[in-house]
């Protein structure tokens, strides 16, 4: 029941809160269509509201809202420019380190091990997914995944570890679902299309589930 209510608070905040990541993508891209921001607040909304349901009033909840701000941003900016701005990735990680400092003070975590891990699931990522993409370029003759979005899949391996490998297959089938539905369902006419949002939606879904993925793995060991 709590958890319900923090949800339906997050929901009405979320809303109002995505009018920030609207203006904060206008920054950074003037092209942002106008109905922008009756979507970010919904898509800010409907994200808190799901996370404040999975992970109740607790200071996890505080950072992952954050985190789905910046997210909101960096989609807007990359649906209208196909870019995702460094200042966005660099807000991601910079919302990490507060959390785990003071994950340490209020004796929820180790700070020194959430931090090592956080840093092995971000290098781990980018270092597997530099390899593949310098391979899959080769194999297509054209670039695969742009530096913006190796960045961000690389933020998603601080924040979910492991889970960034389906998630990176989650987020290949929704931009080749979103690329497919732009070109009207016609192959011939697909386009470079912002990869940005797709991850960030797969994180989203990654966030969510992780709490169950945790909770399974400790019953099984």
């Amino acid at each position: 029941m709590q958890s319900v209510l923090v949800a339906l608070g997050l929901l009405a905040v979320g809303f109002a809160a995505g009018g920030l990541a609207w203006r904060w993508a206008g920054a950074c891209c003037a092209a942002i269509p106008p109905v922008s921001p009756h979507l970010a607040r919904l898509a800010c909304g409907l994200m808190w509201a799901g996370l404040g349901l999975v992970y109740g009033p607790h200071l996890e909840t505080v950072e992952l809202c954050l985190l789905a701000l910046v997210l909101v941003a960096l989609s807007l900016t990359d649906l209208a420019s196909l870019t995702i701005p460094n200042a966005c990735i660099v807000a991601a990680v910079l919302v990490r380190v507060p959390y785990i400092a003071f994950a340490g003070l209020l004796g929820k975590a180790d700070p020194a091990a959430l931090l090592v891990r956080s840093l092995a699931g971000g290098l781990g990522t980018l270092v597997s997914l530099l390899v593949l993409t310098v391979i899959l370029d080769r194999l297509l003759g054209t670039e695969s995944l742009g530096g913006g979005d190796l960045k961000l899949l690389a933020v998603a391996g601080m924040y979910v570890g492991w889970m960034a490998v389906p998630m990176l297959a989650l987020a290949c089938l929704l931009g080749l679902a979103g690329a497919f539905v732009k070109a009207h369902g016609r192959p011939d006419a697909l386009e470079p299309f912002a990869f940005g949002p797709a991850i960030a939606c797969s994180l989203w879904v990654a966030l969510m589930v992780a709490p169950l993925s945790a909770g399974f793995v400790r019953w099984m060991f």
